[in-house]
């Protein structure tokens, strides 16, 4: 095991991690410490992760996570993604072979695909509680909502893929140090991760999540905008995402301008790279402005584009609170 106490106490300083890179001096992962530090996206430090990338992170992690998104970030895991199996009941034990894994500490940023963030991936629970920790498993029902409350993901402030019930479990424990709480998408899929207005109200004041800032939520009607505003979680955001794109009966848009936050965002047909990382989007972004809006569109090419742009602008044109900036 690592020390790694002096690096968690100051996270954001290159010092402690250049300390261990010199007491691992004739190691291999001290050289990827040092490379990482001060030559970042050094071909030298990618050969280096490509020979030793299962004894870094520890067979456990190494067969839960997508390997392909896992991202390292002056040394250290900074970005994992967990994917749903085929096999449902292979969820749960997997994400759960995570706990307590020290190489999961410095992680900021999870993604959960496909389900694995949800539910369904409980089936198993208390079959891998008895196999990891000798009994019946306790504390949360939902595999994910177990990890990111495990001690060792303590330094987690995105999270991207849970479904309404395991954000609402994970907001109704102990205060987490949670930012972010947004959907991901797939070709041809709903969004993992937007939740329902539903979901949102029954956050109500829930403790868990005091320092929440950014949300993502399915598209929903006026109607429901009128919960949503009154929901003490929707006045604290900065921002908030519809997993939707507006379409031809789109009414909600003046009701949302009237929600508390500081920017808004409809978003669909998002594309991702191997790291899940944002290539490409159709999205409406919003910022306040003072009184007003200023609105930003991204349209991907394609037969429709034209159409869309044109119908978007006469939306825009028709809103009085809203000055498009691109």
């Amino acid at each position: 095991m690592l020390d790694l106490a002096p690096i968690l106490a100051a996270p954001d300083d290159d010092a402690p991690r250049l300390a261990l890179a010199q007491k691992l001096r004739g190691d291999p992962l001290g050289t990827f410490l040092k490379l990482q530090c001060t030559s970042p996206g050094s071909p030298a430090a990618e050969k280096l992760l490509r020979a030793h990338y299962e004894t870094w992170v520890g067979r456990k992690v190494a067969g839960a996570i997508d390997a392909m998104s896992a991202q390292f970030v002056r040394g250290f895991l900074d970005a994992i993604a967990f994917e749903h199996s085929m096999h449902a009941d292979l969820s749960g034990p997997k994400i759960l072979a995570c706990l307590g894994q020290q190489s999961l500490s410095l992680v900021r940023r999870v993604t959960f695909i496909g389900g694995a963030g949800g539910a369904d991936a409980s089936r198993a629970l208390n079959e891998a509680g008895k196999v990891l920790r000798g009994s019946p498993a306790k504390g949360p029902k939902i595999p994910a909502v177990r990890l990111l409350r495990d001690e060792v993901m303590e330094r987690v402030r995105e999270v991207r893929g849970l479904d309404d019930a395991a954000v609402i479990e994970l907001a109704r424990g102990r205060p987490l140090k949670l930012e972010v709480l947004t959907h991901c998408t797939r070709p041809n899929a709903l969004p993992d991760g937007a939740l329902s207005t539903e979901a949102v109200v029954a956050l109500g004041t829930a403790p868990g999540l005091p320092r929440l800032r950014a949300l993502s939520i399915e598209r929903c009607w006026p109607e429901e905008l009128e919960d949503l505003a009154a929901v003490p979680l929707v006045a604290r955001l900065e921002a908030l995402t519809f997993a939707r794109f507006p379409g031809k009966d789109f009414t909600a848009l003046p009701a949302a301008l009237e929600l508390p936050v500081k920017r808004l965002a409809f978003v669909d047909r998002q594309r991702f790279d191997h790291r899940h990382e944002l290539i490409e989007e159709r999205s409406l972004r919003l910022e306040r402005d003072g009184a007003s809006w200023r609105a930003t569109l991204s349209i991907p090419a394609g037969p429709d584009k034209k159409d869309t742009v044109k119908r978007l602008e006469k939306l825009l044109a028709s809103t009085k609170k809203i000055r498009r900036r691109a």
